[in-house]
């Protein structure tokens, strides 16, 4: 069985992560975004919540908030 990718809008993921959507937006173009989230489809962008999940685990693992994730480019 592949794993299937899980594509969702920005505001799904500002809800995931406990942000606005707005904050996301704003994250989106000043390239706080990782690339390997970031999906386009036509002139939507969908972001792949595996990824971001990945993300995640490794903001627990290092003791880091998101922000400092991101802002660390890890």
């Amino acid at each position: 069985m592949t794993q299937q990718t899980r594509l969702i809008n920005s505001k799904e993921l500002a809800d995931y992560i406990g942000s606005t959507e707005g904050t996301i937006r704003t994250w989106q173009c000043i390239g706080k975004i990782p690339a390997k989230w970031c999906i386009k489809i036509g002139r939507s962008i969908r972001y792949d919540k595996v990824e971001v999940e990945k993300t995640l685990e490794k903001c627990k693992e290092g003791n880091y908030n998101l922000m400092e994730f991101l802002d660390n480019d890890h």
